[in-house]
């Protein structure tokens, strides 16, 4: 189980994703869960939602299929950062799983991704 300190922390991470930006939660989010990373690449237009799909579009070189990743339902998303296995701390990891082969993992992004809700209207992006 956590420490208090910790659960504190997470608590407050929480709580700040409303008045805050995105990413700014996102990220206070995961540093209280233990997973900080330097390796970012910043979005040119993020966090509107079509600079994500472009970037990952040109990234993995196929097609967003946009009605199966609900992308009419994206508020806002933003590409967090990439989380190593060297920069995993075993104590504090998500990939817990005794059956998990330590071998396997090599790395992981984190995304955040904004939902609209109903009755807030989604932002109008600067073209």
């Amino acid at each position: 189980m956590p420490a208090p300190n910790a659960l504190a922390d997470i608590a407050t991470a929480l709580t700040a994703f409303a008045p805050a930006r995105l990413r700014a939660a996102s990220l206070t989010l995961l540093a209280a869960l233990g997973y900080r990373s330097d390796r970012t690449l910043p979005i040119p237009g993020a966090p509107d939602p079509a600079a994500f799909r472009s970037m990952a579009e040109a990234a993995s070189g196929k097609i967003l299929h946009a009605e199966k990743a609900k992308f009419a339902e994206w508020n806002q998303a933003e590409l967090l950062f990439q989380l190593t296995d060297t920069e995993v701390q075993t104590d504090r990891s998500l990939f817990q799983d005794a059956t998990l082969a330590p071998g396997l993992l090599e790395s992981s992004l984190f995304f955040a991704i904004e939902l609209r809700g109903h009755g807030i209207p989604a932002p109008r992006w600067p073209t």
